[in-house]
């Protein structure tokens, strides 16, 4: 009895509705095969396999938009942790994890989390920014080594969006149309970015974290290994912070075992 009810229990942690959908629609493909030329049997069958395909679809997109929101979620969360905890919950942070996007070989924005902001997701769906490998920062940093810290100070725009734009089509190789529809004024007031490149144990790229530090001077000491914050209003941050970027690389290594677990979980789906 107990062998039966722990073997039950597997099969239910295991088996979903779509996976008897499947068994489903895989049955009246047969039948519908086999006694096609007959229309009483063939008209129903077919009726009945769209309705089966179009309900497990629908289930798949459900299952895949509850684990992103999940991720998003979790990852917001190490965010928040990181900024409170590394950047005395500062307002000049934004944390945005990139992801490669599914049908393009360029990474878009998943998750993003600032202080005082709405929820990851959407945060993140309000972006237009997207990257190559070796475009910009971002996509440089892509196209870089993984689990490394990466610093770039950026000049002072002084408010100016053109001479941001010129910044990053001359300097940082973006092309220009995509400089004027995908950059946002926010990137004008940025004046450091931090990244880091998360790899797998079998040396998959997972993603990129990009943290913009906006309306503060920042210092990068190399030779330290830490970043200095001065914030230019007090309504912002109270005092300067200075930032240890070992302590980085231990925070950042954290959500990179989250995105693994959650990259091996998918694989081992198979609508994944």
């Amino acid at each position: 009895m107990n062998w039966f009810n722990r073997h039950l229990l597997r099969l239910r942690r295991r088996f979903y509705v779509r996976d008897v959908l499947s068994l489903l629609a895989l049955m009246t493909a047969v039948v519908l095969a086999a006694q096609g030329k007959d229309p009483k049997i063939a008209q129903p069958l077919l009726g009945a396999y769209i309705i089966i395909t179009g309900w497990r679809w629908w289930l798949i997109m459900r299952a895949r938009e509850a684990r992103d929101l999940t991720l998003a979620v979790v990852i917001g969360g190490l965010f928040h942790l990181i900024n409170a905890d590394l950047f005395k919950n500062s307002g000049c942070t934004r944390f945005t994890l990139f992801q490669e996007a599914p049908l393009a070989a360029c990474i878009i924005p998943v998750c993003r989390y600032r202080r005082g902001g709405r929820d990851p997701i959407k945060e993140a769906e309000s972006s237009r920014s997207w990257y190559r490998r070796g475009e910009g920062i971002t996509g440089r940093a892509w196209d870089a080594r993984s689990n490394e810290i990466d610093v770039q100070i950026l000049p002072d725009f002084q408010d100016r969006r053109g001479w941001m734009e010129a910044y990053y089509e001359h300097e940082l190789r973006l092309p220009k149309k995509r400089v004027r529809k995908c950059i946002s004024d926010y990137m004008v007031r940025v004046r450091g970015i931090v990244s880091f490149t998360f790899a797998g144990c079998r040396g998959e790229q997972l993603g990129v974290m990009s943290i913009d530090i906006a309306d503060a001077d920042v210092t990068f000491d190399e030779e330290d290994e830490t970043i200095l914050v001065e914030p230019h209003r007090a309504a912002v941050s109270d005092e300067p912070f200075l930032v240890d970027l070992n302590q980085l690389v231990l925070f950042s290594s954290m959500i990179g075992n989250v995105l693994e677990s959650f990259d091996l979980s998918s694989r081992r789906i198979s609508y994944e």
